[in-house]
């Protein structure tokens, strides 16, 4: 028989975040193994089943990736898949908060790949001030990833996500930000952000045929995201099934 699980009896989260509280297995299934989570990282970690789904997708199309760089890593949810999945290549996590990069730390070394992670304390708002030592820090970049702070739980109380809304750049500015390490860029974004604009941004960007490729992630059947994707060999990728769930932009 599995480990028995705790109940639900005694949450401990605050009640505005209370009902993140249920999903903790969803968010780590080591979640009972020592796993940390800040107030902030309890909403903004992106579910283990997504996570993995994504780092094994990447070792799909770049089996001889050997770098992989996660900005605004957070709790280390995606890096600590993308170090399981690529344990020979190099990961870096980034993330502006020390808070944060601690319980990364600690997670990864639940999932025991700590020492293949190295995370960066750096605000990417001011990505300028550092990209050049980065670029040297770390050499070339396969694929880069960054699930950016939404703004909080409140996204959903819009009809419809002005991208430019993320943090800590709006959507062209992180996109213009990563074109500068690879052309390979992942984003996961709200699944009520404005399409439209996606495109648009996209083009002004890459140029007029330039495409995004953009699935929509689910998790236990309930939506949470989608997934945003860049590059010849992510847009041309033909999966193996016709999936209503792809669309391109």
């Amino acid at each position: 028989m599995g480990k028995r699980r705790r109940t639900d009896a005694n949450n401990p989260l605050p009640s505005r975040i209370s009902k993140f509280w249920n999903q903790r297995y969803t968010l780590f299934s080591k979640f009972d193994d020592g796993i940390q989570l800040n107030e902030e990282l309890w909403y903004s970690v992106t579910p283990e089943e997504m996570a993995m789904y994504l780092a094994k997708f990447f070792r799909h199309i770049f089996p001889e990736a050997k770098t992989i760089l996660d900005i605004c890593s957070g709790g280390g949810g995606n890096t600590i898949q993308f170090a399981r999945y690529f344990p020979n290549s190099k990961i870096f996590g980034i993330d502006n908060t020390q808070a944060n990069i601690d319980c990364a730390i600690v997670n990864s070394a639940v999932y025991n790949v700590e020492d293949r992670i190295t995370y960066l304390l750096r605000d990417w708002e001011n990505y300028h001030l550092f990209i050049n030592e980065l670029k040297e820090l770390i050499g070339p970049v396969d694929v880069a990833f960054c699930s950016p702070p939404w703004g909080g739980p409140s996204y959903l109380n819009q009809e419809v996500y002005d991208s430019e809304n993320i943090k800590p750049l709006g959507l062209e500015r992180l996109l213009e930000s990563m074109f500068q390490l690879t052309e390979n860029v992942v984003l996961f974004l709200p699944r009520n952000t404005n399409k439209t604009q996606l495109s648009a941004v996209t083009r002004k960007l890459k140029g007029p045929s330039a495409k995004c490729r953009v699935v929509e992630a689910y998790v236990n059947e309930r939506p949470k995201g989608i997934l945003c994707f860049w590059g010849k060999k992510f847009t041309s990728y033909q999966p193996k099934n016709d999936s209503t769930d792809e669309e391109g932009y």
